[in-house]
């Protein structure tokens, strides 16, 4: 069975438990609760965005190489755009009737931002909801967006579908390499509240390495399905080890700035799961069958977490959040999202 059919690998399951990392963790960060607690900790150990990354640099390598530049620029458009405009016009909405948004220049650059590939704007007009930007989880969209025009850029310009794999692993380790340079070296020179800095960090330059990481997979994903596929039991035994060494001593972690300790821990977190990608077969679709909420969960729930906070909602309440956020999604799914990726597949 073909291990990229949807019924054949857990995909959409790994993204839903990466969605629901990023959840979880938000709201605990944005209520200041539980930072000293086990959970917490281990909880901090499974970073949902590296986790998105590392699958989309797999996943887009492959649609790349199997549609036309045309094909698989429009393909993209619609996988991000419509549930992206959708949310954006709630957020506009709800920062309307909150008074935080009025029909001026700061509401055209706004608006302009977020529906381009500068997510990660906000005015200062409008930080006065929640913790500051309504939905701050979008300056992720931002970095994927920016992967996809880089990596059309590097395909058109290397001829990629004409290369050898060792070419292109080696194109893919480079780019690695450069970006962990980039990202340690403004992490360590930089002021991180300077603009210079957020410039950087919000950019595809500093991010792409687990991207990469997902690449080199697909690019050499022959050598390495022996490794992977069904050997789940073995990846989760090294990981729940390694987990306990860094929890038992306290080792620190670091999910954006590179470290080289962190690094190969978040190596072996992203091995892990692309080997239960391709362990336990049809898993995900018998859980979840096709829907993919993945998205627009994570589209809602900074903005969800940031109302309740505006309207001075007890932590007490923090399941109502999840639930939220997860019906948003849901909706987004299914109203908005299916419908138009039904559209690809009359994409040529």
């Amino acid at each position: 069975m073909d291990l990229l059919n949807n019924q054949a690998n857990n995909f959409n399951l790994i993204r839903l438990f990466a969605c629901i990392q990023v959840l979880v963790l938000h709201s605990l960060d944005f209520y200041n609760i539980w930072f000293n607690n086990l959970f917490y900790k281990i909880w901090w150990l499974f970073p949902g965005v590296i986790i998105f990354f590392s699958i989309s640099g797999f996943l887009i390598t492959r649609s790349f190489e199997i549609n036309n530049v045309n094909s698989f620029i429009k393909k993209r458009f619609l996988r991000i755009y419509p549930g992206l405009a959708v949310n954006i016009i709630i957020t506009t909405v709800i920062l309307y009737f909150f008074g935080l948004i009025a029909f001026n220049f700061d509401f055209i650059k706004y608006l302009a931002c977020q529906l381009t590939l500068f997510q990660f704007f906000v005015p200062e007009s409008i930080k006065r909801f929640g913790l500051g930007h309504p939905n701050g989880a979008l300056w992720t969209i931002s970095v994927e967006i920016q992967f996809y025009i880089l990596f059309c850029i590097i395909g058109y310009a290397l001829k990629w579908k004409k290369k050898t794999k060792q070419f292109k692993t080696l194109i893919i380790a480079s780019l690695i390499l450069l970006s962990s340079f980039i990202n340690y070296y403004s992490n360590e020179y930089l002021e991180h509240e300077s603009i210079l800095y957020k410039l950087i960090f919000n950019s595809i330059f500093y991010n792409f390495s687990f991207f990469g990481i997902g690449i080199l997979i697909w690019i050499n994903i022959d050598k390495l399905r022996n490794l992977l596929e069904e050997k789940f039991s073995f990846w989760i035994v090294g990981l729940t080890l390694v987990i306990i060494l860094i929890t038992y001593h306290d080792i620190p972690i670091r999910r954006y700035q590179f470290e080289f300790t962190s690094f190969l821990y978040l190596i072996l977190l992203v091995s892990t799961l692309f080997s239960l990608a391709f362990s336990y077969k049809s898993l995900s679709f018998k859980l979840i069958g096709d829907t993919d909420i993945s998205y627009g969960t994570y589209l809602y729930h900074c903005l969800i977490i940031n109302l309740f906070l505006q309207l001075n909602i007890s932590s007490k309440y923090i399941l109502s959040i999840y639930f939220a956020s997860f019906l948003l999604g849901y909706l987004s799914w299914f109203f908005v999202e299916r419908r138009y990726l039904k559209l690809k597949h009359t994409i040529n």
